[in-house]
């Protein structure tokens, strides 16, 4: 429907009288072979490069810029819709029908903005009271093209006014929708004004930039990924794709080839020319890296950690329930956290530290609080059947972390003025009041030796490293200027720094010098079992392994999951938790336990054509059974090749080394999980499997 009135004023006597209604449709009659403006409303409002800025005062007299963009067209409630997204991101559904506008909302309730086959006389509610339309008439943009104006009244004063196609610009885009206290500023197709308000507070340029809102998917066949641009807008901004292998596109939907296998982090930098801000996002893509880690048993315990107490005894802890196992996790029994006694008392475990295979300390967190004889740490001489009341809470706060020695010290940050010590293995515990200007309740410590004790004391942007010779009665003190969050002692001189969960730095002084490690990408954790051999894992959640204290390094996982809580068991060998949040409940989580076992085990989840077209020779396929086994262990192989076999144990050693059989007698060795290696003459390897003996 075209619009087809013009010359039509407020002044003029036949728009106040009786039969205005009936003049007003001889002018529509007149006007019947006026040309169209060649748009539709629908038209108009889904015109690529649409922006409506204006800007709101709440009612506590805070202003800001309230503007939208269209953004293309989609299905909301099984109706076509025009889809506008906020200065602040927030999308909002508009769907035209005829000469009416609505806004749809998430439960499919609509709510009408603008109605533009209203005629003169015509009234809708505004605010608390109603507005009457009092003229519409030709107005002309800033662009040359025209436009119909309606303007309504209330008491003899203009309250608001449309422009077909536009909106209100008087109140703004949604009126009294979005924001209190509403006002229209510009509108603009293609960067190019076509209307402004004289009296604003803030200028074209500000109220028509929009910040990017990156987002993108990831395509995967094997080397060649294909990226998926989600940026709200897409068009509307500049891109700049980061492969992580040195490479750069600034296509909006680019594909890229990767060469080398590895972990690469993509990144999407998108930006325009009115907003200085460039914004990224990044993503993990694994291009056949060198998969390192084996699986093992799942548990269901949120924020799980494990305790290793001999070859096949462990413990698994999360906030909630504590497991145990003597078989290397084939079966597993649960204990009992002590209850607390009174109504809705909740306990949840901080952290459990072991000594041997038979003592250790647990501290707890308790809800509800009310008696003073709630206890907070429990030790144990039964390697964790039972817990025994150590030290109540007595107005002490939360306990955290555990730090102990082989000679049965303990160090916890549990109480708020002073730093609790443990001479006997966690029975009792002694509190050692504070040096002056030190919260212990932030406090976490490193027992490195019996004469060097650290502690770390974090605050905002800067971070106080303690050192004791005398096992905590007595500290020296090293500010620096950057906060630091965990410290990887390999002795009492050297040790990894990781600072915000970014940046790694190491000492080699005892902290009497620290220098950055550089590194492509930002380091959440590491675990290292020598100054040289150690694992860390980026913030985008790849792994990675090195051998020389982070000069090189190889990715040694890098899928969907990122593996976490990584424990060394030698320089080769490693335990860790693969896994995460598997549903909305934020509780309830799903880990599975992994092995790291040789490192550089092979070309991982490399597809089969991309491992045939990469290597010279053939991987011979090798199967074994049964598994698990008592005594032999048969092998099936596709392969004359003649290969020596070694078997490792899960602390790296090597238990048996043979040449080229198909029958292993394995029943000498002890129960529990062990790595078979295979390599060819010249000590290359084949390939690695795992079996579990009975």
């Amino acid at each position: 429907m075209c619009i087809l009135v013009c010359g039509v004023h407020k002044g003029e006597n036949y728009l106040r009288s009786k039969t205005s209604k009936m003049k007003n449709l001889i002018y529509l009659l007149m006007f019947l072979s006026t040309p169209c403006f060649g748009q539709s409303l629908h038209e108009m409002m889904s015109q690529d490069g649409l922006k409506l800025g204006g800007w709101s005062r709440d009612d506590v007299g805070i202003t800001r810029i309230a503007s939208y963009q269209y953004c293309g067209k989609d299905t909301l409630c099984g109706l076509p819709i025009l889809t506008f997204i906020s200065n602040n991101a927030i999308p909002i559904s508009i769907y035209i029908v005829e000469e009416k506008v609505y806004l749809i909302h998430s439960n499919c309730s609509m709510q009408l903005l603008y109605n533009f086959s209203l005629e003169i006389g015509d009234t809708l509610p505004f605010g608390n009271s109603t507005v009457s339309l009092d003229s519409i008439y030709e107005v002309e943009l800033l662009d040359g093209t025209s436009r119909m104006r309606y303007d309504f009244y209330s008491y003899g004063n203009l309250r608001t006014s449309w422009i077909y196609g536009i909106g209100s610009i008087t109140s703004g885009f949604l009126p009294g929708n979005a924001f209190l206290g509403t006002h229209f500023t510009c509108a603009s197709i293609n960067d190019v004004i076509i209307w402004e308000e004289e009296s604003k507070p803030f200028s074209c340029d500000e109220v028509l930039c929009f910040d990017a809102r990156p987002s993108f998917e990831i395509q995967k066949k094997v080397s060649t990924i294909s990226l998926i641009n989600n940026t709200v807008c897409a068009s509307e901004y500049s891109h700049l794709w980061n492969f992580g292998d040195e490479n750069t596109s600034t296509e909006i939907n680019p594909t890229h080839t990767y060469e080398e296998f590895g972990c690469y982090e993509v990144e999407l930098a998108v930006y325009n020319d009115c907003s200085s801000d460039t914004i990224t996002r990044n993503e993990l893509v694994d291009y056949c890296s060198n998969n390192a880690w084996t699986g093992g048993p799942s548990f269901d315990i949120p924020f799980v950690k494990i305790i290793h107490l001999s070859q096949d005894i462990e413990i698994a802890f999360g906030a909630n329930k504590i497991l145990k196992t003597y078989d290397n996790w084939d079966t597993r029994e649960e204990i009992e956290i002590p209850i607390l006694e009174f109504k809705n008392g909740i306990r949840n475990v901080r952290d459990i530290k072991f000594y041997d295979s038979l003592r250790g300390i647990m501290t707890c967190r308790n809800s509800n609080i009310v008696f003073e004889e709630a206890a907070i740490i429990f030790y144990t001489n039964d390697g964790g059947d039972t817990w025994v009341p150590a030290l109540d809470a007595k107005g002490y706060s939360s306990p955290a972390t555990i730090t102990i020695s082989p000679i049965g010290h303990a160090w916890t940050n549990v109480a708020l003025d002073s730093t609790l010590i443990s001479y006997n293995f966690g029975e009792t515990w002694t509190s050692k009041k504070a040096d002056s200007g030190i919260n212990p309740s932030s406090v976490k410590y490193f027992y490195v030796d019996e004469n060097n004790l650290f502690s770390l004391l974090r605050r905002n942007n800067f971070s106080l490293i303690g050192r004791s010779s005398d096992l905590g009665l007595n500290w020296e003190f090293t500010s620096f200027d950057l906060p630091i969050f965990d410290i990887q002692f390999i002795d009492n001189r050297v040790a990894y720094i990781h600072s915000n969960f970014t940046t790694v730095y190491k000492t080699e002084d005892a902290f009497e010098t620290i220098q950055k490690i550089d590194l492509p990408f930002d380091v959440r954790t590491s675990a290292f079992s020598s100054e040289a051999h150690g694992w860390f894992r980026s913030a985008a959640g790849a792994n990675y392994y090195t051998t020389d204290g982070f000069e090189t390094f190889d990715a040694s996982h890098c899928q969907n999951m990122e593996i976490i809580n990584i424990s060394p068991i030698n320089d080769t060998l490693a335990s860790g938790l693969l896994g995460g949040i598997i549903s909305s409940n934020p509780s309830v989580y799903d880990y599975t336990k992994v092995y790291f076992s040789i490192s550089k085990l092979g070309t991982g989840n490399c597809e089969e054509e991309i491992i045939s077209s990469t290597i010279e020779s053939s991987t011979p396929e090798i199967s074994l059974y049964p598994n698990p086994t008592n005594n032999q262990i048969r092998l099936n192989n596709n392969s004359s090749i003649d290969f020596k076999i070694e078997i490792f144990s899960l602390d790296g050693i090597k238990r048996i080394e043979l040449q080229n059989q198909n029958t292993l007698d394995v029943s000498n060795l002890a129960n529990g999980i062990y790595f078979l290696r295979f390599t060819d003459q010249e000590d290359n390897k084949i390939t690695v499997k795992k079996f579990t003996k009975l």
